[in-house]
């Protein structure tokens, strides 16, 4: 069984951006196959659910508990920045090591347009990511791509780096063996609609209404400026068709995160009567509601500026869109827009082309939707995240180093190095064609001295050296592997204490909550019983107050008794009296 560490250097969690469910579904794809044992292992604040099927840890901000896990694996699978931050780790141990290559980080910065950034700062980033590239293609012996154009990139990388060369080129004239695709995927289940997200939920959004979803967060090298001004537009002719944006920015909310152009969207939008009455902005959703929310749209949008990023981009939103069948606005220039635009389901525009993406929304929005959808099915079986691991799955089942990596080639490669240039390879260097290949005849020199025979103690010690040193590796490769297997057990056993750790914490959160709503129920009971007690007083003085006006009354009606006798004598008198006379 191969042991894979798959090191996410983005949140894993409820609420992920594309990197890290990128990350997540690979492992969840990997941990299915029982011939090998996955680790995932993601940045503080990450949680896992129960369907992982293989092994979470969290590491901290100093990569606590990574040199561990890095022992105790066979392959490691990690982006370029997580390499080079491990590399004294990796330094120790001579694993393969598979490197992710779907996000090309330069070009992203490249785009970035900080005003409060100097040019000094960003020469500064760039020397220091071309020390981690130098390292990363000197230390990766399997590099994986997300398209085509992608691999392109990685293959010129690698020949500057001296990396395509005999070695790995008569291993595998194609290369494929050291470039490979890993295309970002899409679940192999179609998507299902759990609870309304939009419809009926978000204020100005009417059951009835068209939705164009935005479908992922506001980066710098994106336009999402000019579907506001389309929106603009079609708000003046209809007012059925409503936009959303329901993640603006990066779920980990970290500074790194928050780009002008977050802000220039809630501003432009404002500015144009349309914020939160057409144009809806969101905090990030929950991944588990994101099916939802592509279901309730009737048309996903991706623009970009015109740049070298966008030419060797993968959008992970065009790939949700395909997964829910949404037809696409796009802007042309990358890989995936084009391959969505030859199976006649998206629409490409030109840059910064407002009257162009309001076009197309409309014209999708006239077409029945079920001639989109019935385009898409075969289109998306080839990126289920069964078939797009496939690369990753063949290596780890057969983990080896580089061809060029192994240690006969190390050894071969610094003996080549250190041998002294001859005048044939100065003929080479200088461009000139190199002598024929023969082989060489055996002719002895007159100069050279008859051989002497050894001495029997140098011989014996010539014969002993070898088996010396074959038993001293044989001796500290016993060593070194029973230490790893010490360092895999010790790491088992803080594994299992940290999830015990975090079962107890769990627990006591839970029984901190039925403490709380228990308290709660008391605070609520001793109010009844409170209001109880008044509504007893008030009775009681009402019963007294009862009591007193029907002692009044029987007062009252004891003095009119009195009077009523008065009145009868009286009366019995007056006609006594009248009697008479």
């Amino acid at each position: 069984m191969t042991r894979l560490l798959i090191i996410s250097h983005d949140i894993i969690g409820e609420r992920m951006a594309g990197v890290g469910i990128r990350y997540w579904e690979i492992a969840r794809a990997l941990a299915q196959d029982p011939a090998l044992q996955v680790t995932l292992a993601a940045p503080s604040g990450s949680t896992a659910d129960s369907n992982f099927g293989g092994q979470f840890m969290v590491y901290d901000e100093n990569l606590g508990g990574l040199s561990q896990a890095i022992a105790c694996s066979d392959v490691v699978f990690a982006y370029p920045d997580m390499i080079w931050r491990c590399r004294a780790a990796l330094s120790q141990f001579a694993k393969p090591v598979v490197v992710d290559g779907y996000d090309i980080t330069l070009l992203e910065h490249l785009a970035l347009d900080y005003p409060a950034v100097g040019l000094r700062e960003r020469l500064t980033w760039h020397a220091e990511y071309q020390r981690m590239m130098a390292y990363v293609l000197e230390r990766g012996d399997f590099f994986l791509a997300a398209t085509e154009r992608q691999r392109d990139w990685w293959l010129g990388m690698l020949a500057a780096a001296g990396r395509i060369n005999p070695l790995t080129y008569r291993a595998d004239p194609t290369l494929r063996q050291l470039v490979n695709l890993l295309p970002y995927g899409l679940p192999d289940d179609p998507p299902t609609h759990t609870r309304p997200v939009m419809r009926g939920v978000i204020e100005g959004i009417g059951p009835q209404d068209k939705i164009v979803l935005w479908g992922g967060g506001v980066w710098e090298w994106l336009d999402p400026l000019t579907l506001i001004r389309a929106a603009a537009q079609i708000a003046s002719r209809r007012s059925d068709v409503k936009f959303v944006f329901p993640g603006v920015r990066h779920p980990a909310n970290q500074p790194a995160q928050t780009m002008p152009v977050q802000q220039q969207v809630s501003e432009l939008a404002a500015s144009l009567g349309l914020l939160n009455r057409v144009v809806f902005l969101g905090d990030w959703v929950a991944y588990k509601d994101w099916p939802s929310y592509l279901l309730e749209s009737d048309i996903g949008v991706s623009l970009h500026h015109d740049h070298l990023e966008a030419h060797f981009s993968a959008r992970t939103r065009v790939l949700s869109y395909l997964w829910a069948g949404l037809p696409m606005v796009l802007t042309r220039g990358d890989a995936l827009a084009e391959r969505m635009a030859q199976a006649s389901i998206a629409h490409l525009v030109a840059e910064n082309d407002a009257d162009a993406v309001a076009i197309a929304i409309e014209d999708l929005l006239s077409q029945p939707r079920s001639e989109i959808s019935a385009k898409l099915s075969t289109l998306r079986s080839a990126y289920h995240w069964s078939k797009t691991v496939q690369a990753l799955r063949s290596f780890c089942l057969r983990p080896t180093r580089a061809p060029d990596r192994s240690p006969q080639a190390t050894t071969a490669i610094a003996e080549l190095e250190s041998t002294p240039a001859t005048e044939s390879s100065a003929d080479l260097r200088s461009g000139t064609s190199p002598p024929a290949l023969h082989q060489p005849t055996m002719k002895r020199s007159s100069n050279l001295p008859e051989l002497e025979l050894a001495q029997p103690a140098s011989f014996l010690a010539r014969l002993l050296s070898p088996l010396l040193d074959a038993l001293v590796f044989w001796w500290l490769k016993k060593m070194v592997l029973q230490q790893n297997q010490i360092n895999c057990s010790l790491l088992d056993t803080l594994n299992s204490i940290q999830a015990a750790v975090a079962d107890l914490a769990g627990q006591q959160q839970h029984t901190h909550a039925v403490v709380m709503d228990l308290a709660v129920q008391q605070q609520h009971t001793h109010a009844v019983v409170m209001d109880l007690a008044g509504q007893q007083q008030h009775t009681h003085a009402v019963v007294m107050d009862l009591a007193g006006q029907q002692q009044h009354t029987h007062r009252v009606v004891a003095h009119l008794a009195e009077r009523l006798t008065d009145a009868e004598h009286l009366q019995t008198d007056l006609i006594a009296e009248i009697a008479k006379q």
